[in-house]
């Protein structure tokens, strides 16, 4: 798994991360734990199924660290096989959008409910600007 963190100078955000979260042989759900590593707003996501036959569920959770299959994640995101989905949160005049108070930790899983723990077949890419 790679995580890449960069500064940008936009009015928009602060920090562009994308996060490679590829599946283990054991096909355990791939997560980051405490992503930014501070407190902030999540402004824009966008997640990349493109290398999956099945559908995924992006979740997100406000928290350092996740328990997968029993932490109740603050944000879900359906993302259909073979596809992206993009949501922004904000817009270039308020700057706000989802607020994390410590940072917050990510993962994707096959299963919709919350008790879901299994991984993706191939690796979800997820680019997420945060200010």
């Amino acid at each position: 798994m790679a995580t890449i963190v960069q500064t940008v100078g936009t009015a928009l955000g602060s920090k562009l991360v994308k996060d490679t979260l590829e599946t283990s042989a054991q096909n355990v759900a791939p997560s980051s734990a405490n992503v930014t590593s501070a407190a902030g707003d999540l402004l824009m996501i966008q997640i990349d199924n493109s290398a999956n036959s099945h559908e995924i569920y992006y979740k997100l959770a406000n928290a350092t660290s996740t328990t997968i299959g029993t932490t109740e994640p603050n944000l879900k995101v359906r993302v259909p096989a073979g596809g992206s989905q993009s949501i922004v949160f904000a817009d270039a005049n308020a700057q706000t959008g989802i607020t994390f108070s410590s940072g917050f930790s990510q993962w994707v899983v096959k299963e919709a409910d919350k008790t879901g723990t299994t991984g993706p077949d191939a690796a979800v890419v997820v680019y997420l600007l945060v200010a």
